[in-house]
C-alpha cells in the first residue's frame, strides 16, 4: 500500500472517530435537555401513566381507611419524605391532631393503607430558580384541601393529592388520558388557593376554573393563570369528594 492511499485510510478513520463522537455528544445533550424538562411522547405517557396510578393507590387507600371507620378528619398523611425547599417536613407525624396514634388512619403506616411515600422522579418535574426555603421541595407531594368546582358540595372542600412543577408535555399528557380537553390542546388555566390537610376543612381551599375544563374532573392538571413560568402546572387528585 502507497503512502497516499495510507494517507487516505487514516483520513477516513478520523472522519469517522469524529462523527461516532458526535453522535454521541448529541445522545448525552438530549438526554440532558430531557432531564431539564423536554420529554418524549413516550416518556410523557410512562410519566402520566406513573402519576395517575399514583394518585389512584391513595384513593383507594382513603378508600380502604374509611372503610374500617377512619372518619375524613382523621386521614392523615404523615411522612418523613416530602419536605420543602428548606428541608421542613410539610405533613409529618402528628400533623393531623385527629388521626388515632396508632396509625391506623395514616395512609403511609403498616397499621393503616400501608402505601410508600417517595418522591416523583426529576424527569417529571421542572426545576424552579427562584424556589424559597418554604416552598415545597422539587419531588415532593401534598394533601391539600381545596373545593373543585363541579364536584360534590360547593362550599366543601375536596381532600386533593397535590404533585407541584409538572413538566408542560407530561402535563398535557395527563390530561389526555385524564379526558381533560381544551380547543387548542393547552393545559387548562386555573386560579388556585391551596391550604394543606390538618385534619379540617375550613372551606377556603378553592380551584378557580374559567375554562370550565376541569370542573367535575376528579383527575387532572393545570397551570397557573397569568404566568408563563415554566414551573407553574400542578398534578391534581381528588381522593375524597366531599
Amino acid at each position: 500500500m502507497n503512502k497516499n492511499a495510507q494517507r487516505g485510510n487514516a483520513v477516513v478513520f478520523i472522519l469517522i472517530a469524529i462523527a461516532l463522537f458526535a453522535a454521541l455528544a448529541f445522545t448525552f445533550m438530549r438526554g440532558a435537555k430531557t432531564g431539564q424538562g423536554n420529554l418524549t411522547a413516550g416518556q410523557a405517557k410512562l410519566g402520566a401513566q406513573e402519576l395517575i396510578a399514583k394518585g389512584n393507590a391513595l384513593e383507594k387507600g382513603v378508600d380502604r381507611l374509611r372503610q374500617r371507620g377512619c372518619s375524613e378528619m382523621q386521614i392523615s398523611f404523615a411522612n418523613s419524605i416530602f419536605a420543602t425547599h428548606g428541608g421542613v417536613i410539610q405533613q409529618g407525624d402528628g400533623h393531623n391532631p385527629n388521626a388515632p396514634v396508632s396509625g391506623e388512619c395514616d395512609l403511609f403506616k403498616s397499621a393503616g393503607a400501608n402505601l410508600t411515600p417517595d418522591l416523583i422522579p426529576d424527569t417529571y418535574t421542572v426545576a424552579w430558580a427562584g424556589i424559597g426555603a418554604g416552598n415545597t421541595a422539587r419531588g415532593a407531594q401534598r394533601l391539600m384541601r381545596m373545593r373543585i368546582p363541579g364536584l360534590g358540595d360547593p362550599a366543601s372542600e375536596e381532600l386533593v393529592y397535590f404533585v407541584p412543577y409538572i413538566n408542560y408535555t407530561l402535563c398535557q399528557e395527563i390530561n389526555r388520558l385524564a379526558g381533560v380537553v381544551t380547543p387548542s390542546g393547552d393545559v387548562p388555566e386555573t386560579t388556585n388557593t391551596t391550604a394543606l390537610f390538618h385534619g379540617t376543612f375550613p372551606g377556603v381551599g378553592l380551584v378557580v376554573d374559567p375554562g370550565g375544563y376541569i370542573t367535575g374532573k376528579t383527575t387532572f392538571c393545570v397551570k397557573h393563570a397569568g404566568t408563563t413560568a415554566a414551573h407553574e402546572q400542578v398534578f391534581m387528585k381528588v381522593l375524597l369528594e366531599r
